[in-house]
């Protein structure tokens, strides 16, 4: 391999790496600016905290960007929570009072099963920042490029 060769070769990777890295930085504020109230409101914070970027590329020069709260991919794909009976622990009976301040008792209350539709936030996330992700790539491989000396290239991509 010729050292043009080799300097191309070190170019593009050098070029990809940093893609990566500014890529991933991009997806993953955009995935956290849908958990801050674009998509989900916030209670703790812990879904939005719990996002983690994994720079490791993939085979196909792509990167990672997920959680590890359990509940995150329910809240990406929907799911149902199923029915369930509050029983009194210490006591005869349940008491609580209702909307209009009566008080209420009861030996038993049952909760009904309940769907909650998909709200997702990273597919929306990554649709959103295909164009910002192609531009970072060129700029990246621009300034790389730019540094081999008699090198005339053109860099096209779709948009």
């Amino acid at each position: 391999m010729s050292k043009f060769d080799t300097q191309v070769n070190q170019g593009m990777d050098r070029a990809i790496r940093s893609w990566s890295e500014r890529g991933l930085l991009h997806v993953t504020n955009e995935i956290k600016e849908n958990l801050t109230g674009r998509v989900l409101k916030v209670r703790s914070g812990r879904l939005r905290d719990s996002i983690l970027p994994n720079s490791r590329l993939t085979a196909k020069g792509g990167f990672f960007v997920g959680t590890n709260v359990v509940y995150g991919i329910a809240w990406e794909k929907g799911f149902t929570r199923k029915g369930y009976d509050i029983f009194p622990r210490t006591k005869k009976a349940l008491r609580w009072f209702d909307k209009g301040g009566t008080k209420r008792f009861a030996a038993s209350v049952k909760i009904p099963a309940q769907t909650f539709s998909p709200k997702p936030f990273i597919a929306p996330a990554i649709a959103t920042s295909v164009i910002p992700l192609q531009t970072i790539l060129r700029e990246e491989l621009e300034m790389e490029m730019a540094r081999i000396p008699d090198l005339d290239f053109e860099i096209k991509m779709p948009l």
